[in-house]
């Protein structure tokens, strides 16, 4: 997939509502080296109202990516669900998009907007901060059985509170 199937040239483009479709995979995700997902299949719907003086795009974002469990490590699809707004103004610079939000601004000279670096951040903002294998049936999450039963035994063994005995006479004072 190549990161020009993202650029909107929105002058050629009539005033009014555009819909755009896009289906991502691991291919998306390879065009950004920062990337913490390899592999995700990942829908995202875009509405374009365009008029002369202003942009504004709206995301539905629906699919999974592929995540590493914050408990055992273990790769598992995340599923994802958002949706965001971009507005895009006119003036006489071009802002950092990297800096935006859910703002930009465009010089009058811009012709074309490149939407693939927006997609991910908002991909990126679908994902929960804490990412852990699905709850089962049993009410406990699919992790890895090997780590779980690892991460028991040492969990067992930071509960066992060994003191330095110097500092048990501390003890017997009361406060």
């Amino acid at each position: 997939m190549a990161k020009n199937n993202f650029v909107v040239d929105y002058k050629t483009m009539s005033a009014g509502r555009h819909e755009m479709k896009y289906h991502l995979d691991g291919s998306f995700f390879a065009l950004f080296a920062e990337s913490e997902f390899q592999n995700g299949k990942v829908d995202v719907d875009i509405t374009a109202n365009i008029s002369e003086f202003a942009l504004k795009f709206e995301f539905d974002i629906k699919g999974t990516v592929e995540v590493e469990c914050d408990r055992c490590l273990g790769l598992f699809d995340l599923p994802i669900e958002g949706y965001f707004e971009l507005n895009v103004k006119f003036g006489d610079q071009t802002s950092d998009p990297a800096e935006a939000d859910d703002e930009i601004v465009l010089s009058h000279e811009e012709t074309k907007l490149d939407l693939a670096h927006h997609i991910y951040e908002y991909i990126v903002l679908s994902v929960p901060a804490r990412r852990v294998h699905p709850v089962g049936i049993d009410g406990l999450p699919q992790c890895d059985p090997d780590m779980s039963a690892t991460l028991e035994v040492l969990e067992a063994h930071d509960n066992v509170l060994e003191t330095d005995p110097r500092w048990d006479q501390l003890r017997n004072y009361e406060f």
